[in-house]
């Protein structure tokens, strides 16, 4: 394969040299979604929930599932209740002029009066599970990204370069037949200029 660089230097280089630069370009991202090429991708979906504000008043109600905040210590004597960081606890009460307001049961039935700064749902912290290789989490509130992750071609692959091809050096080129001393540098990308499969490299 004659390569020719930006330059306008050319050099012969082997198969294994050399591969397609479109398999190692960065993803675009437009309107939130990320993408690369559209064939031989794998392609991960990741849901970030939206936490909710500590602060926003109504968002809990008797039955909720809620946890500590990271700030739990700082709000009204949260930190002498029986619910332990991590811990799910249920609101077992709301009593709007009691202060604090919500009764919080713990799985083991002990309860306590937290102020609303100290407590959280526990479904915005829940892990995403993972099925049919799609990651997912609350469907309500979430930034939805998809990455896309393009299937690098295989080097040998015979046939796959052809004249006006993009390419760049392999991480190994320096292990094939001269391609070392060619002009085109790691992560400079050069243009096939010719074929010639009687040739080698």
């Amino acid at each position: 394969y004659l390569v020719r660089t930006p330059s306008g230097k050319t050099w012969w280089y082997p198969r294994q040299a050399i591969e397609k630069t479109s398999a190692f370009k960065t993803p675009t991202q437009a309107a939130g979604v990320m993408s690369g090429p559209k064939s031989g991708n794998v392609t991960v979906q990741v849901v970030i929930p939206q936490l909710p504000r500590p602060d926003s008043a109504g968002e809990l109600s008797v039955g909720d599932e809620v946890q500590l905040t990271p700030t739990y210590r700082e709000h009204a004597g949260a930190e002498f209740g029986p619910l332990t960081p991590g811990e799910a606890g249920t609101i077992a009460e709301v009593n709007t002029s009691f202060v604090p307001p919500y009764l919080v049961r713990t799985p083991s039935g002990k309860t306590w009066w937290y102020p609303r700064q100290a407590i959280e749902k526990t479904s915005a912290f829940k892990t995403p599970t993972q099925a049919a290789g799609v990651m997912s989490g609350p469907k309500s509130g979430n930034v939805t990204v998809q990455v896309v992750i393009p299937q690098l071609p295989r080097p040998d692959s015979a046939g796959e370069l052809s004249v006006g091809d993009e390419v760049q050096l392999t991480p190994t080129y320096r292990e094939h037949a001269g391609a070392e001393f060619g002009p085109l540098t790691p992560g400079e990308a050069g243009t096939i200029a010719e074929v010639n499969t009687s040739f080698v490299p």
